[in-house]
């Protein structure tokens, strides 16, 4: 196999881990490389839990799970609230999904929220944009399963294909860097 010297055209993250361990240090030099460099990064789901008392990926995040506060109602059909004025959601309203709903989650000032939930009278984001390095990223708490990947056919990254989720990305990085642009216009870029 040869090694390509061309770099990814979307760095897709889904992993999920609450332990004190991180990525080792080849691995987390690799990612911050990757994301200095600029390459679009989409973090799914339970990426979202991930290393809570790692400062390093709090800043690349922009957002998580905090033990103790955040939660899911129970998984099942339920409704997202787009923000139309975001590029990503652009002429979006109310989204059909299948999926947790990530309820308390905490998110950055930097953070361009685009998609979110009502829980106990109030808006919980699901998803957002922001930059990191010179990588435009978005954080997309939605993505249990299958089930959730088909309901989420309107969402702005995903089909109900892996090839159909790089292709939606893709068609989508110039608004994701548009997006990052737009919520980051108050100030420079994390990272």
């Amino acid at each position: 196999m040869l090694a390509s010297t061309l770099p990814p055209a979307l760095l897709v993250v889904n992993i999920g881990w609450f332990g004190p361990e991180r990525f080792s240090e080849p691995a987390t030099a690799g990612l911050v490389a990757a994301l200095q460099s600029g390459v679009p990064t989409l973090l799914v789901h339970s990426t979202l839990t991930a290393f809570p008392e790692w400062p390093l990926w709090q800043e690349i995040a922009g957002g998580g799970w905090t033990y103790g506060t955040t939660y899911h109602p129970a998984y099942g059909p339920a409704v997202a609230l787009a923000k139309p004025e975001h590029p990503l959601t652009a002429g979006l309203d109310r989204v059909a999904i299948v999926d947790e709903r990530y309820t308390k989650l905490w998110v950055d000032d930097q953070a361009g929220v685009f998609l979110e939930h009502e829980e106990g009278g109030r808006r919980h984001p699901l998803a957002w944009t922001r930059a990191w390095g010179r990588s435009p990223i978005v954080a997309d708490a939605l993505g249990h399963d299958s089930d959730s990947y088909r309901a989420g056919a309107a969402r702005p990254c995903f089909s109900s294909s892996s090839t159909g989720c790089r292709a939606r990305c893709e068609e989508h990085t110039s608004d994701l860097v548009a997006a990052v642009e737009y919520q980051s216009s108050a100030g420079p870029a994390v990272g």
